[in-house]
């Protein structure tokens, strides 16, 4: 039931209670003038009015009672809707609350959204001008480092041709000063034949020959460290080793060899190789050697030069020359190989 039902069940009340009293009222105030007409009337006339006033009385309370039961219902009522006038005031209090909040927190986001999207685009451009620098710089840096190693190749270039033509200075430098030395115009020394004993004189033993080689230096520089190693060998003409040894000494600094001055070198001693059986082709002798020093230019390091001769008869002169071959390595270690070595050292020349 609504409320304004209720308001309209109470006024309908009201009116009626109000009817109710007025019809009371106007009987009892028409008793009143009745009795007070009739008040010499027999007993029974006034039972009869007294019954009436008690039924009269009765629905006076009875009408109270209702009016009372209506005012309670009504108050009931009243509550009621005082009740619902607070829940939904508080429910509209609270909707309201809520809305303000969401409100606020929309208009929040709304700004925060807005600050986002402003500082992103704020980023983007940062970000757009920060490539394009960034694009500009790479530019400038690819063609500073094309030009960089252009230049740098360009230098390493120059460079190398300078070391180049410093490298072909100096080796045509060394080339033309550097101390050289080579062994030449070997020379046999000839030995003593044997004499045999005579009544007044005992028999003298044959010597042996020896060899003596020249040493040129050729170069502008004297050369330093001069180290001579020998191979020498006496064989027959089947090939036969007759003797063999070797020897390595140091001699002095050879100076740069000018006309006319005294030649450096070594003496070399057979000690088996006769003239007289040379001479007759019965014997042969073979030596080989190295010859190392210094030139002058520490960073070359030693330098070493090799010499080879070899003694050859001669059918048609009936005589023995010397005649160089080729001083290789191989020739070497098969002359080495020959001798014995590293045994059969021989010390007593130089």
């Amino acid at each position: 039931m609504l409320p304004s039902q209720f308001k309209r069940l109470i006024e309908t009340l009201r009116v009626h209670l109000g009817a109710i009293q007025e019809a009371v009222k106007k009987e009892t105030d028409s008793a009143k003038d009745e009795q007070a007409t009739e008040r010499k009337e027999d007993p029974d006339t006034v039972g009869a009015l007294r019954s009436i006033s008690d039924k009269l009385e009765t629905g006076n309370q009875q009408s109270k009672a209702s009016s009372e039961q209506g005012s309670r219902q009504q108050q009931q009522l009243i509550n009621g809707q005082n009740r619902l006038v607070f829940w939904a005031a508080l429910a509209f209090f609270a909707a309201f609350v809520y809305g303000a909040v969401a409100f606020w927190q929309g208009f929040l986001t709304y700004r925060t959204f807005s600050e986002v999207q402003k500082q992103t685009t704020i980023n983007e451009r940062l970000l757009t001008e920060a490539q394009n620098s960034l694009d500009t710089e790479q530019s400038h840096f690819d063609r500073g480092m094309k030009e960089s190693l252009v230049q740098t190749a360009a230098a390493r270039k120059s460079a190398q041709a300078a070391k180049s033509a410093a490298d072909t200075a100096r080796t045509s430098l060394r080339l033309s000063q550097a101390a050289y030395l080579f062994a030449t115009n070997p020379i046999i020394t000839p030995g003593t034949a044997a004499v045999p004993a005579t009544p007044t004189s005992p028999a003298v033993q044959p010597t042996p020959i020896g060899i003596q080689l020249s040493v040129i230096n050729s170069g502008h520089m004297v050369a330093t460290g001069v180290k001579y190693t020998v191979y020498i060998e006496t064989v027959t003409l089947a090939g036969t080793l007759v003797e063999g040894h070797w020897n390595q000494f140091t001699g002095p600094d050879v100076p740069v060899t000018t006309i006319g001055a005294s030649l450096s070198g070594i003496n070399l001693a057979t000690h088996k190789a006769y003239n007289d059986l040379i001479n007759k082709g019965e014997q042969a002798v073979n030596f080989a050697g190295t010859i190392e020093f210094g030139n002058g230019f520490p960073e070359s390091g030693t330098q070493t030069v090799g010499f080879c001769w070899h003694t050859l008869f001669q059918m048609d002169t009936k005589a023995m020359r010397l005649v160089p071959c080729d001083p290789s390595p191989a020739f070497i270690e098969a002359l080495k190989k020959d001798i014995g070595y590293p045994k059969n050292y021989e010390e007593s020349y130089k």
